[in-house]
C-alpha cells in the first residue's frame, strides 16, 4: 500500500512539473529584412526588427520585442528555413527565445535565458507569422504565438 500512495505522489507531481502555464500573445513590428537571390528561386534573408508584444494569455508582461535570424528560402520565398533569437522585455527583466523556420510546419522557440523576475523561466511552443492572401509577408510583421511556461521555484 505504501508503494502504491508513493507512486501515485510521483506520478502527481511529475505530470505538475510538465503542464507548466499556458501562455498566448503576438509580436508587432515593422519588417527591417534583407535578401539575397541566389537562383532558381532560392535566397538567403536576414531580420532585425524591433516592435512590441501583447499577451493575450499567461502570466507575462507585454513590452517591447527584438528579434534577429537568417536563413534561405527555396519556392518564391514560402518554403522557409532559418532561426534566430528574440529578446522580450527591458531593463533587467528580459527573456530570450530561440526560434526554428520549418519548412510546412509552424515555427517552433524555446525559452534559452531569463533574468530578472523571469529568472529561471523555461518554456517552448509554435508561432506562425501572418501572411496576406497572396501569400506574402506584410509590411508589418505580425506573429502570433502559445506554448507553455514554467517559473523556477
Amino acid at each position: 500500500m505504501r508503494f502504491l500512495f508513493i507512486f501515485i505522489l510521483t506520478v502527481l507531481t511529475s505530470n505538475a512539473a510538465v503542464a507548466g502555464e499556458r501562455i498566448a500573445g503576438t509580436n508587432a513590428y515593422f519588417v527591417n529584412e534583407q535578401r539575397w537571390h541566389t537562383g532558381n528561386g532560392t535566397g538567403f534573408w536576414m531580420q532585425n526588427n524591433y516592435g512590441t508584444f501583447e499577451v493575450t494569455e499567461g502570466p507575462l508582461d507585454p513590452g517591447p520585442v527584438e528579434c534577429h535570424g537568417s536563413g534561405f528560402w527555396t519556392g518564391s520565398g514560402l518554403s522557409v528555413t532559418g532561426g534566430g533569437v528574440c529578446i522580450y522585455g527591458e531593463g533587467a527583466d528580459t527573456h530570450t527565445w530561440r526560434y526554428t523556420a520549418n519548412p510546412g510546419r509552424a515555427t517552433t522557440w524555446t525559452i534559452i535565458h531569463a533574468t530578472g523576475k523571469y529568472a529561471g523561466m523555461t518554456g517552448k511552443g509554435k508561432s506562425a507569422t501572418r501572411k496576406n492572401n497572396d501569400g506574402i509577408k506584410v509590411r508589418i510583421r505580425i506573429t502570433d504565438w502559445v506554448g507553455q511556461v514554467e517559473f523556477a521555484k
